[in-house]
Formats: structure tokens, sequence, C-alpha cells
């Protein structure tokens, strides 16, 4: 089944299924990187919001030998767990003294997004943007987030350095980021999994790695940015960072040795992009140095170039 034969069927499918005063549809959605999915959107007569579904990741299912009939009920049971039963107020995001303490920021790849960064506003920081979303954790919309379009700062009467002030305060404290050595971690899944999969020595590491991320580890990465954060750890082992971008969720902070190798990192960092990070999470193929004594981050050259 092709992957339009496969939309055409869930469609019909849905429409057959569900009470003929559902509408069911599809609308593109642009993700990180530019990623275009078909989301499906399923709404039941005044309700105004839905849950949106990811058709492609069913549809990847079904190529990895999943049963069209599975994926079926894998939908609607989607759909019925995470369906609102109740109306959200939309003019909530008119008001901006009613969202102003839930702004917050993320960092994307610039070259990657120039589709959705045409739309929305955005800070250019390295070969990074920072942007910035509304968190909503609340009925009847839980986890959920809506991202800052140009016409809301129209709307609020605000500008771009304003919102990056307000987002920079408000998501350490929203979003609070924390550091883990890599081996604790490793030892961690480890016992999870009841494997020695995992399991790491520090006499096995080629050099002491730490994540970065957040306590969501959703977006962790732009942790970098917050205040103070890699300015009080590299004072505490006494070294500049090297920071690798692991994905949008969270970096890797190595000490920066002098015997180590620039080089490596970067095949680290392209290795993982390539064959560990999904491509809708990838953050950047470059490597980044925290330049202690002047607290900055600098873009690491690459030895090929």
């Amino acid at each position: 089944m092709t992957y339009i034969e496969f939309k055409n069927q869930i469609i019909k499918d849905l429409r057959e299924y569900l009470p003929s005063e559902t509408t069911v549809t599809f609308r593109t959605v642009f993700k990180n990187n530019d990623m275009e999915l078909d989301g499906l959107v399923i709404m039941e007569p005044e309700i105004n919001i839905s849950p949106t579904l990811y058709l492609n990741y069913y549809y990847e299912e079904m190529l990895n030998g999943t049963k069209y009939e599975v994926l079926f009920n894998k939908v609607i049971r989607d759909y019925e767990n995470n369906k609102p039963e109740i109306n959200f107020d939309t003019s909530l995001f008119y008001d901006f003294a009613a969202v102003k303490d839930k702004v917050v920021f993320k960092i994307v790849n610039t070259s990657s997004n120039k589709h959705m960064l045409s739309k929305i506003p955005h800070i250019e920081f390295l070969d990074l943007s920072i942007i910035f979303y509304i968190i909503y954790d609340e009925y009847p919309i839980e986890n959920g987030s809506i991202l800052v379009q140009n016409n809301f700062l129209q709307m609020w009467d605000i500008d771009v350095d304003e919102i990056h002030r307000i987002a920079l305060y408000n998501t350490p404290k929203l979003l609070p980021g924390y550091i883990s050595n890599i081996i604790d971690i490793a030892s961690q899944l480890a016992d999870e999994c009841d494997s020695d999969l995992f399991a790491l020595s520090q006499e096995d590491d080629y050099f002491p790695m730490y994540v970065l991320t957040n306590e969501k580890k959703t977006f962790g990465a732009s942790a970098i940015l917050y205040p103070d954060i890699l300015k009080v750890f590299s004072d505490k082992i006494g070294s500049d960072l090297y920071i690798l971008p692991s994905s949008i969720h969270e970096v890797i902070l190595v000490p920066a040795f002098e015997n180590l190798s620039v080089k490596d990192l970067f095949d680290m960092v392209s290795e993982v992009n390539d064959t560990l990070v999904m491509d809708e999470e990838i953050l950047s193929d470059n490597v980044y140095r925290f330049i202690r004594e002047e607290s900055q981050i600098t873009c690491c050259a690459h030895p090929d170039d």
C-alpha cells in the first residue's frame, strides 16, 4: 500500500467509523527542520480543538510490518485517549498578561528552518535561532505548546527583543536545566533495561562527558543559553567546555582538554545525527566551545575547512 493509498483508506474508514457529524481532515504541519507532516484532525461538533495525529508515523509502522487493521485501531485509541471534552477559550491568547508568564524559548537550526522562521519571531545565535512558544498545561490541553507567530507580537504590541527578555526570564524557572554525568545516565539505563549494554566505566570512556537538558527533557538544548549554567559548571571543573548538539532536546558537554581532537568531536556529532537522531530532532552538525573567561559560546572551526 502506497502512502497516498494509506491516507485515503484511513480517512475513508474513519468517516465510516465515527458519527456522521464528526469531520475528518488533514492539514500540513511544519515541524522542526521544515519537516512536512500530515496532521490528521478529527473534530467533533461543538468542540473547537482536536489532537493532531501525524499519519506519517503510522505509515512508518506499517512499512515495518504492522498490519493496517492494527494501525487503524491505534489511531482510534490515540484519538480517544487525547481528545478534549470541552472547548478551549482561544481568547486567552489575545491577552498578553494572561500568557506572559508562560512564554519560553527553544533553539533550532537556522538554515534548516527557513520556511518556519519566515513566519515567526526569532533571534539568530551563531548557526541557530531562538524561537518562542507558550507552555499550556491546563485542561483541556495538557502538556501542550503553541508556537508564537509574527501576528502574536502585533496583537500584543511588543517586539522580538521584549519577548526574548521575557522568555529568557521564564524558561529557566519553568524548565530548569540540569547536568548529569553520562556515566550515571548509562548506569541508570543499564539498571532499567537489566542489561550491561549501557554499562560503562570512567576508565572505558575516552573523555568525560556530561548531558545538559531540562527537567522535562524536551527542547532541553536551549539550556545552553540559561544565564550562568555553563559558567558555573565550567568553573566547577576548571575548564572551557565543548558543546556537542546531540539533538534539540539535549547537548553533551565535554571538558576542553588540550589533547582532545576537535575533529573527533565533529565526527561524533555527525555520526549521531546520521544514525541515532530523527530528522526533525537534529539541531546542528557543528561543535561549539564555551569560553570560560569570557562566558561566551562560539562555533568551532571544522578541521577540514
